[in-house]
């Protein structure tokens, strides 16, 4: 049979790859009987297979990475049957084209349950040489800890044993993720070139292949269900049992997504040196040896199998030598970075972190939405330069300063600046303004915008913090507590980020300190604060009356986000609870 029904058969005649027409033409269906533990009713179960049926060797089992289908071995199937191998790839439940609608779940639990009764009622039950490719050989090694007996080895290609799970994010962030990011034609083919050594083979027929199955019905619904359950997060920890069980890994020695110069030395400390030998680097190749590198990959898994000779380099002892200086520069920072909190004492400790919190947070405001540098806004038509004779943002400073010496004079509020809205108006209760120069009160306005977008960030952070943190392992827990767990050492990496990042900032709007005629926090001329001319999405309005609504809507925004920040660090600070928690959502 070919595809479902549901993939547009405009789609499948945009693709004109020899081998992907060919497995389209191929592919079959088989209907499996699960327990009723885990689905329904029937599941019908999209798969490749080769032509071959070969009684002298075991047969092989291909179980695809992630988010893809059975098509990813398009290319490996005909050289493995050329080889006289009898081997199977299944769509892998939740992602491909097997239909899911009868499975109850299609988390670790179902796809477990959808292969091995692949395994038993296609395959006849019989012990198989299992191959997992990056995010497959998880799910193979999760098949493996149930029912060993089904495996006769095992081969690894890229294998993800060692990468962390998705972060844990709310059901309306993760929808959002996969209608706009995960979905995205531009983000998918951004994706699958960096899979490749060589950039230029992952053609537009490749991607589009790659694609075909984001037509299921149930593809968005599975890839949430994915994205909430945890995936394969504590894998690593079985990892050691692969010395129970005949292991060949291949490893793309270009490979970006998983680079070999961490995953590499983990896997041959997580075997004990076990297996060393079966491990083989494939050369011009990145994350898909089996799509890049077709025949070399099935002429080491092939030798594998009959227990010939393994072509290919073995050598990892560059790699693991390297990593294990890492490791040990790593260890010696943490000592010392104990060593100081440990002499800082308590006090200190908490200060060091609460110090280090605002400054990771005025680090974030330092990107996109606040105080760019000119090195990270060369895409845009606005000039922005430090030099004295050229304006830097959208705002014309010679117009502003004269806008504003206009209004000093009729006595507006501020200088006639944006941000003053009714019910508040003119809100200045300690008359700070009273006897201010401009130069004093657009100062003032700088140091407002940067505390309003910091203020911004802080308040969207502690809504999504305590569910989202990708950049480190935390378990959740308030977010006023997260900063203070990490490493130590991280605390110094972040202060020097945030100095460099603050000093590039200066450089753009601040006066030279070395000038004759300096004054402290003196602004440019040429500056006018908060405007640097980053309009990635072209937001501005082109009337100037709009432009000065949108300004004032910002400080608006910025002045609530200020507060509402403040309110959640109290609140958490006094309950020692997530804002969630508070509100009777524990799990949001």
């Amino acid at each position: 049979m070919a595809l479902p029904s549901y993939v547009p058969q405009a789609d499948i005649d945009a693709i004109s790859e020899e081998a992907a027409v060919s497995a389209i033409d191929l592919m079959r269906t088989a209907t499996l009987t699960l327990d009723s533990a885990a689905s329904t009713g029937p599941v019908d179960v999209t798969y490749l297979a080769t032509k071959t049926c070969n009684s002298d060797m075991p047969p092989l089992l291909l179980v695809h990475g992630f988010d893809i289908s059975s098509l990813e071995y398009r290319r490996l199937l005909p050289c493995l049957e050329a080889a006289g191998i009898e081997a199977y790839a299944p769509c892998v439940a939740g992602w491909g084209f097997t239909d899911t609608t009868n499975l109850r779940t299609v988390g670790v639990d179902g796809k477990r349950a959808q292969l091995l009764a692949f395994h038993e009622q296609v395959l006849g039950d019989r012990p198989a040489v299992w191959v997992g490719a990056s995010l497959g050989a998880c799910i193979a090694l999760d098949c493996y800890k149930v029912k060993p007996e089904a495996f006769k080895s095992l081969v690894s290609l890229d294998p993800g044993f060692f990468t962390d799970a998705p972060p844990a994010v709310p059901a309306v962030v993760g929808r959002l993720l996969l209608q706009n990011v995960l979905s995205s034609p531009s983000v998918r083919e951004s994706i699958a070139k960096q899979a490749y050594c060589v950039k230029e083979l992952q053609t537009e027929d490749a991607i589009r292949c790659g694609n075909l199955h984001l037509n299921r019905p149930q593809w968005e619904d599975d890839s949430l269900e994915w994205l909430l359950g945890g995936a394969y997060g504590g894998i690593a920890n079985d990892v050691p049992r692969l010395t129970e069980l005949p292991t060949l890994c291949l490893w793309g020695r270009e490979d970006e997504v998983i680079p070999p110069g961490g995953a590499v030395p983990q896997l041959i400390e997580a075997l004990d040196g076990a297996n060393i030998a079966r491990f083989r680097w494939v050369e011009t190749s990145g994350h898909t040896p089996h799509l890049e590198q077709p025949a070399a990959t099935a002429d080491a898994i092939v030798a594998f199998v009959c227990g010939a000779e393994i072509p290919g380099d073995s050598d990892v002892g560059e790699c693991v030598a390297s990593y294990k200086r890492v490791q040990l520069v790593k260890e010696k920072a943490s000592e010392a970075g104990a060593f100081v909190v440990e002499k800082a004492g308590e006090l200190g400790k908490q200060a060091l972190a609460q110090v280090s919190t605002a400054m990771a947070l005025s680090l974030a405001v330092a990107s996109p939405l606040a105080f760019n540098v000119p090195a990270l806004t060369g895409a845009r038509s606005v000039r922005v330069t430090v030099s004295m004779q050229e304006q830097i943002g959208f705002q014309d400073p010679k117009e502003e300063e004269a806008r504003a010496a206009a209004a000093g004079k009729a006595g507006e509020f501020c200088y006639g600046l944006p941000g003053a809205l009714p019910p508040v108006g003119n809100f200045d209760p300690f008359n700070l303004l009273e006897g201010k120069t401009f130069e004093q009160v657009r100062t003032w306005r700088e140091a407002e915008l940067a505390h309003c977008r910091v203020g911004m960030l802080a308040a969207a952070g502690f809504l999504v913090q305590e569910k989202v943190h990708p950049l480190f392992s935390g378990d959740g827990g308030t977010a006023i507590e997260q900063f203070d767990n990490l490493p130590p050492v991280m605390w110094a990496v972040i202060t020097i980020g945030i100095g460099a990042c603050e000093a590039l900032r200066i450089s753009v709007g601040w006066s030279n300190p070395n000038e004759p005629d300096h004054v402290f926090q003196k602004l440019l001329p040429e500056y006018v604060p908060g405007d640097i001319g980053f309009d990635p999405l072209g937001l501005k309005p082109e009337d100037p009356a709009e432009f000065r609504i949108m300004q004032t809507k910002e400080l608006q925004n910025g002045r609530l986000a200020m507060l509402a920040a403040f309110g959640f660090m109290i609140q958490e600070g006094v309950t020692g609870q997530t804002w969630g928690t508070v509100l009777g959502r524990p799990d949001f």
